[in-house]
C-alpha cells in the first residue's frame, strides 16, 4: 500500500497481514511492515501504540525520543521499540529505513529485556541479516507471495533473538564462502519453523541432490541434516532459557511434527531432556 504520510516520499509502501492468526497469548503476530524513504518533516510521536517496533536503518539518521533519552541510528543500526511506551522518532534531512510493527506471545517482556540491557538502538554483526530479513518479507508482501501466520511468528522470533548482541552465535558458524552452502545455510534459518528435507536445501543451494551433500559436508565438516539440527537444538536451549512456551509449542515452532519428535532428537543430542533442561536452567515452567 502507498504511504501518503508527510515527510515520506513516493517509492515507499506498507503492508498489513491479513491470513489466518493464530492465539496472539502464545504466538508472535505482525500488524504492518513497510520500506520508507523519507526527507525532513516525517515523523511519529504517540503516547501509546500497542505494537512493537524493529527497524533497520539504510540511510540517513533516525532520530529517537524513547524512555526518557534521546539517540539516533544510522545506516547498518537497528533500533527496536515497544511502542506501548510514550516514543517520538523522525527523519533528519533524509532517512531510508525498513520495519515491522507485531506484537503477540511474549515479545514485549523480550523487548523490555533488550532495552534494559542494550538499549534501543544496536550495531553488530546480525545487522544485515536483520536487514535482509525484513526486506525479504516485504518483498514477499509485494509481490502477492504466500505467507503464513507461523512463519510470520518464527521470523520475528528469529529477529528478536539475533538482535542479542554476541549472545546468539549458533554452535554451527559459518566457515565458509561457497556461495550455494551459505545460500542454503540462510534458507535454513529464515525456514527454521518449517519441515525440510534435502531436496528443499539443494534447490535454495541451486545443486543436484547429490552434489549438494558432497559440497555441503566438504566445506562445514558435517552433513546437511546435522547442521539443521544443530541450528534448531540451539535454538531450542535459547527459548527453553528465556521464554515460558511449553515445550510443545518449541517444538512447533522449530518444525518438529510433535513434541515425542522434538523430544528424542533434543534427548539423544544434549542428554538430558527439554524439561530437564528447563529445570536446571532456572527458567519457570508452566
Amino acid at each position: 500500500m502507498i504511504c501518503r504520510e508527510p515527510g515520506v516520499l513516493k517509492g515507499s509502501e506498507y503492508f498489513i497481514f491479513q491470513g489466518r492468526e493464530m492465539d496472539r497469548s502464545l504466538h508472535p503476530y505482525m500488524a504492518l511492515c513497510g520500506h520508507y524513504r523519507c526527507t525532513f518533516g516525517y515523523g511519529i510521536k504517540r503516547e501509546y501504540y500497542d505494537y512493537l517496533l524493529i527497524s533497520y536503518i539504510v540511510e540517513g539518521t533516525f532520530h529517537l525520543k524513547y524512555r526518557g533519552r534521546e539517540y539516533q541510528a544510522g545506516p547498518g543500526q537497528i533500533v527496536m521499540i515497544d511502542c506501548q511506551h510514550p516514543h517520538h522518532f523522525w527523519a533528519g534531512k533524509s532517512m531510508e529505513f525498513v520495519w515491522i510493527h507485531f506484537s503477540g506471545g511474549n515479545t514485549h517482556q523480550i523487548c523490555r529485556d533488550l532495552n534494559d540491557h542494550y538499549g534501543p538502538v544496536l550495531d553488530h554483526r546480525h545487522s544485515a541479516y536483520i536487514r535482509d530479513r525484513l526486506t525479504s518479507l516485504v518483498s514477499r508482501f509485494r509481490t502477492n507471495q504466500k505467507i503464513t501466520a507461523p512463519a510470520i511468528a518464527g521470523l520475528i522470533l528469529d529477529l528478536m533473538y539475533r538482535i542479542y548482541p554476541g549472545e546468539n552465535d549458533f554452535s554451527l558458524t559459518e566457515k565458509t564462502d561457497h556461495p550455494a552452502v551459505r545460500a542454503s545455510i540462510e534458507y535454513m534459518k529464515y525456514h527454521l519453523g518449517s519441515s525440510m528435507n534435502i531436496d528443499e536445501l539443494a534447490n535454495a543451494a541451486g545443486l543436484s541432490r547429490y552434489h549438494f551433500s558432497r559440497i555441503f559436508k566438504e566445506h562445514t565438516g558435517v552433513s546437511p541434516y546435522d547442521y539443521l539440527l544443530g541450528l534448531r537444538m540451539d535454538m531450542a536451549r535459547h527459548l527453553l532459557n528465556t521464554t515460558n512456551q511449553s515445550v510443545n509449542e518449541i517444538a512447533y515452532n522449530l518444525g518438529y511434527q510433535s513434541q515425542m519428535g522434538f523430544t528424542m532428537a533434543f534427548t539423544k543430542r544434549e542428554g538430558i531432556s527439554p524439561g530437564e533442561y528447563r529445570k536446571q536452567s532456572g527458567y519457570p515452567s508452566h
